[in-house]
């Protein structure tokens, strides 16, 4: 079993007040979070610098955030299939996954 060997690290901003995530890293929240840029697989072994990805975080006393800003040429979407039924391998396609 392979293990996560990137030495990627990121600093979750703190805000006194709640927003509305609407995907806009325009925002105020936004400008003031540390972001982080990664371009690596899950294993921090291979680097995909076409796919290079943006991640922010910022929190409040109730809300946690995540942003992603994702650069693509071209998108991978399933046009087939059920939307309520699981996507097996969508990890494997133009995804960004946080686990807490």
């Amino acid at each position: 079993m392979s293990s996560y060997t990137s030495k990627l690290s990121i600093e979750s901003r703190y805000l006194k007040n709640d927003f509305v995530p609407d995907g806009d890293v325009k925002k105020p929240a936004w400008k003031k979070a540390r972001w982080a840029k990664f371009d690596h697989d899950w294993a921090g072994k291979r680097r995909y610098p076409k796919s290079e990805t943006w991640v922010a975080t910022c929190w409040t006393p109730g809300q946690f955030y995540l942003a992603y800003q994702c650069r693509y040429s071209s998108l991978n979407i399933y046009q087939e299939g059920d939307p309520a039924k699981d996507k097996w391998g969508l990890w494997e396609r133009d995804v960004v996954e946080a686990f807490l």
